[in-house]
């Protein structure tokens, strides 16, 4: 397009390609536009600043979303102040987005469901439960926003971090509508935690009948099952994912360095420095071994 010189850069198409580069994590690729919006006159059109802004959180670029964020203050514009408290809480940094969140507050700009979701994500991730709950109840409250099934599936997790997994379970049965899959996995993960069996099985049980082929249900069941010293009830479970012919998935992950994308498959030794690469998974498992957290382990 810039070689033909025929059709004009729009701010649409800047939020387009900003949303693309936010997809793939590639935030010095997005930097790069976001150099040439500034020279077109576009950096600061409010629609192409929140899709640059939203594209540096989503990618780890932290400190370029607040910076650019702080620019933008005077549109008081929700999008803009959603993405930074979503990129906050996402990676890791709760604290940061309550504040961010705090901090907006008496501006008049009013939260959405959105917004909402990303503080009691961040809550969540924190381990804030009473700060979530209150949260939680402003919402519906002071704010007269519905929670939908994913703020209950924050509040799962966090009643469930907070070692409240009955009380997770009773949320979800008051619940106005029905439990999806996602909030049943939820819910399960967090008895993996706490070793309650009892509600494991329950929750096992209502994945399976939503989503009958799943087979991370019967992998976290067997794990707990396990933990539990219930041998009996993991080869069960076996002998149930045998019959349904369904399998384990091997985990995958990758990472891109300087253009190329590394891709790893659990058990990989196809990768051309795969003897440098298992040998420091050993030393970071021996290390974690000496410092007991040996959480990460799995039965299955």
């Amino acid at each position: 397009m810039q070689n033909t010189g025929g059709v004009g850069v729009s701010q649409s198409i800047y939020a387009t390609i900003f949303r693309s580069c936010a997809g793939l994590s590639a935030s010095d690729l997005g930097a790069q536009f976001h150099c040439h919006a500034i020279k077109t006159d576009f950096g600061s059109d409010v629609i192409v600043g929140t899709a640059t802004l939203d594209m540096y959180a989503k990618s780890g670029s932290i400190g370029d979303a607040h910076k650019l964020f702080n620019s933008m203050r005077k549109h008081n514009d929700l999008v803009a102040w959603n993405s930074l408290i979503c990129g906050y809480s996402q990676h890791g940094l709760g604290e940061k987005a309550l504040i961010v969140f705090e901090e907006k507050r008496p501006e008049k700009v009013n939260p959405n469901r959105a917004t909402f979701l990303s503080v009691l994500r961040a809550c969540a991730h924190k381990g804030l439960l009473g700060t979530g709950m209150s949260y939680f109840h402003t919402m519906q409250k002071e704010h007269r926003l519905e929670p939908e099934i994913e703020h209950y599936s924050c509040m799962v997790d966090l009643l469930g971090r907070s070692g409240k997994t009955e009380e997770a379970l009773r949320l979800i049965e008051g619940m106005p509508f029905e439990a999806d899959a996602i909030i049943w996995r939820t819910l399960l993960s967090i008895c993996k935690m706490d070793g309650n069996v009892e509600i494991a099985e329950k929750a096992a049980s209502c994945i399976l009948q939503l989503e009958p082929d799943d087979s991370s249900a019967y992998i976290l069941l067997c794990n707990i099952y396990a933990d539990a010293g219930m041998w009996g009830k993991v080869s069960e479970a076996r002998k149930r994912m045998k019959a349904n012919r369904l399998k384990k998935e091997p985990g995958c992950s990758w990472i891109e360095i300087r253009d190329e994308v590394h891709r790893f498959v659990s058990g990989d030794q196809s990768h051309l420095r795969c003897d440098n690469i298992y040998e420091n998974l050993s030393l970071l498992v021996d290390e974690m071994k000496w410092t007991g957290d040996m959480s990460f382990e799995f039965h299955l």
